[in-house]
C-alpha cells in the first residue's frame, strides 16, 4: 500500500501500489495517482493509534444554589430564564459532523465519468476500427475497475460507523485520520459536569473534582476503585468495582443516602434525587420524590438512565423509553420513541440517540435546547441547563441551546471522546485524556486545563 495526499480536501489516504487513480475516502474527490509518498510523511493529526480513550457520561443537572421560587441549575445573581418573555435566540452556529462515505457525482468534479459526456469517447459504431475497439474495450475495463473501487470505499467507510447497542454503547469508530477513538455509554462515564463542579476518574481509579464544594461535592479524594460517577447539583454519585455506590455533598432530601446499594452498574445524579441501575436491570433511587420522580421500583428490562430536576427517565433493553416525574414542560412525552440507544436529562428536556444517529428531543425548549432534528451521525449525547451537546463519529462535537456564556462553543473541538453538559458550561474528553471546557466558570468548575485522565 502507498500514500496519498488528496488535492481536494488536503487528507491523507490510502492506496494499493499500482493504481493510477482512486477517490479521496474523505471528500469522494477523484485522484489521480502520479506517485506515493512515504507513510512517514502522512500526517493526519492522528499520532497514537493505540491510544486510550474513554466513555460518555451520565447526564446530570444543578448548580450550587437553591432558591424555591427558581428553576434547578440557576446560580446566585443568574437571570432567571422562566419570567415570561426572556429568552434567548437559539444558537446555531455550530458544525455538523461529516459523513466520509459521500458518493461521487457523476459528471461533476470528483465525479466518475461515463462515455459520451465529453470526458470518455463514445460507443463504438458500426464499421470501426479494432484498434479504436479494443481501446474502448481496455477503457471500459479500467472504469469498471474505479467503480469497483468507489463501491469497497464507500462500503468501507460505512462500516466504520458505529453499530451501537442499547445500554452496550461502547463502540471503537473511525474518525478522520484513520485512527480509532472509543465512546463510551453513560453506564462508563469518566467526566461529568454538575450545576457547578466537574469530577473525572483517572486510569487508576480514584477521582478528581474542582469547582463548587459548598456542600462537599468535590471530596472525592478518598475514592477508589471507581469505574463510573455522576455529578448532579450539589452531590456526586461513584460505582466501584464490586458494584456498591458512594456518595459526597448535599443530602438535604437523602439523595446520598446510596450506602445499602449492591451490584449496580450505573448511577445518575439528578438535582435532589439519585438514581442507580442494577445488573439485572432493574433500578433503585433516593431523595426527593415529591414530583414522582423516584417512582422506579417497577421498570425492568433497563439498560441505561438518566436523572432531571424533577423527572427521571429509562432506556430499555428494546429500544424504547419510559419516564416518571413532573412534565409541565412535556420533558416526559417519551413513550413512541423507538430505536433509542442513549438518553440524555437536562433541567427541564429530554434526549435520545437513536440507532441511525438522529436525535429526538422532548420538553422545554426556551432557548433551542431540543432544536437536534438536523443533528446527524451522532454517537453520544448530554444535556445541561437549557442547552443539548452531541458527539459526531469525528470526533467534533455539536451543541444547540443558551449560548450568552458561551456553554455551546464547541464547534472547534476535535478528538472528543466523551461529552459532559453541566449548569451553565460544556466539557469534553480528548482521546488524549485532556479535555476541553466552556461556559461560566464563577466556581472554578472549568479549571481542568491541568488534568489527564489516562
Amino acid at each position: 500500500m502507498a500514500y496519498f495526499r488528496c488535492t481536494n480536501c488536503g487528507e491523507i489516504f490510502e492506496a494499493a501500489e499500482g493504481m493510477t487513480s482512486t477517490y479521496c475516502p474523505h471528500c469522494g474527490a477523484q485522484q489521480l495517482l502520479p506517485g506515493a509518498f512515504d507513510g512517514a510523511d502522512a500526517q493526519s493529526g492522528y499520532s497514537d493509534p493505540n491510544a486510550q480513550s474513554y466513555g460518555d457520561q451520565a447526564p446530570v443537572q444543578g448548580d450550587n444554589q437553591v432558591y424555591s421560587d427558581q428553576p434547578q441549575g440557576q446560580p446566585y445573581g443568574a437571570p432567571d430564564y422562566n419570567v415570561p418573555g426572556y429568552g434567548q435566540q437559539p444558537y446555531n452556529d455550530y458544525q455538523q459532523g461529516t459523513n466520509y462515505a459521500q458518493n461521487p457525482v457523476p459528471n461533476q468534479p470528483g465525479g466518475i465519468n461515463y462515455p459520451g459526456d465529453g470526458n470518455m469517447p463514445a460507443p463504438p459504431k458500426k464499421g470501426m476500427s479494432k484498434g479504436l475497439l479494443i481501446g474502448l474495450i481496455i477503457g471500459g475495463a479500467a472504469l469498471l475497475i474505479v467503480i469497483i473501487a468507489v463501491v469497497a470505499i464507500v462500503i468501507s467507510a460505512n462500516s466504520a460507523k458505529p453499530n451501537i447497542i442499547p445500554g452496550n454503547n461502547t463502540e471503537t469508530i473511525a474518525i478522520g485520520g484513520g485512527d480509532d477513538i472509543t465512546v463510551t455509554g453513560s453506564e462508563n462515564a469518566t467526566v461529568s459536569a454538575g450545576g457547578t463542579h466537574t469530577v473525572g476518574i483517572k486510569s487508576d481509579g480514584t477521582v478528581i473534582a474542582v469547582g463548587n464544594n459548598g456542600d462537599g461535592q468535590c471530596d472525592v479524594s478518598g475514592w477508589s476503585n471507581i469505574v463510573t460517577i455522576s455529578a448532579g447539583y450539589e452531590h456526586t454519585l461513584g460505582v466501584q468495582a464490586d458494584g456498591k455506590v458512594v456518595a459526597t455533598g448535599s443530602n438535604v432530601f437523602g439523595q446520598c443516602d446510596v450506602s445499602t446499594w449492591s451490584n449496580i452498574k450505573s448511577v445518575a445524579a439528578g438535582t435532589f434525587h439519585s438514581l442507580g441501575l442494577k445488573n439485572d436491570g432493574t433500578v433503585v433511587a433516593a431523595g426527593d420524590e415529591d414530583d414522582g420522580q423516584s417512582d422506579v421500583s417497577g421498570w425492568k428490562d433497563i439498560v441505561a438512565i438518566a436523572a432531571g430536576y424533577h423527572h427521571s427517565v429509562g432506556l430499555k433493553s428494546d429500544g424504547t423509553v419510559v419516564a416518571v416525574g413532573g412534565n409541565d414542560e412535556g420533558q416526559c412525552n417519551v413513550t413512541g420513541w423507538t430505536n433509542i440507544v442513549a438518553i440524555a436529562v437536562g433541567d427541564d428536556h429530554t434526549v435520545g440517540l437513536k440507532s441511525d444517529g438522529t436525535v429526538v428531543a422532548t420538553g422545554v425548549n426556551m432557548s433551542g435546547e431540543t432544536e437536534t432534528s438536523g443533528w446527524s451521525d451522532i454517537v453520544a449525547i448530554s444535556a445541561g441547563y437549557h442547552h443539548t451537546m452531541g458527539l459526531t463519529s469525528t470526533g467534533k462535537v455539536v451543541a444547540v441551546g443558551v449560548n450568552y456564556d458561551n456553554r455551546c462553543d464547541t464547534e472547534t473541538w476535535t478528538h472528543v471522546t466523551e461529552v459532559a453538559a453541566g449548569g451553565y458550561y460544556s466539557v469534553a474528553l480528548k482521546d488524549d485524556g485532556t479535555l476541553y471546557a466552556t461556559g461560566a466558570s464563577e466556581d472554578g468548575q472549568l479549571n481542568v486545563s491541568s488534568w489527564n485522565l489516562k
